[in-house]
């Protein structure tokens, strides 16, 4: 099955590692990229590495699109996002694929 607003495919299942897969679920319960190093005890270079993973597995170009796709799971936009980051997914929810700088 294909997600509706990007096409990729939904039944794959990305192999993440369990503590990317940790922090995957820290930021869609809300938590700020920021605030999981202390949560977890590892260094900040070592969350930005796993977010990077977490996005090339799941096939995504940027963080908007990752939380976009909570959107499909909580039907709204997470709270840490910035400013760009919320145009994107909005973009991206109303079906207008990003192509390029919004």
């Amino acid at each position: 099955m294909n997600c509706p607003h990007c096409g990729r495919d939904t039944e794959r299942q990305p192999q993440l590692t369990p503590r990317e897969t940790q922090v995957l679920d820290a930021m869609r319960s809300g938590i700020h990229p920021e605030d999981i190093p202390d949560q977890f005890g590892i260094s900040s270079a070592t969350v930005k590495q796993h977010i990077k993973r977490i996005l090339r597995v799941n096939g995504f170009r940027h963080r908007g699109e990752l939380f976009a796709s909570f959107t499909t799971e909580r039907h709204r936009l997470p709270d840490v996002l910035s400013p760009k980051q919320r145009a994107i997914g909005e973009r991206i929810i109303n079906g207008k694929l990003y192509q390029g700088s919004p």
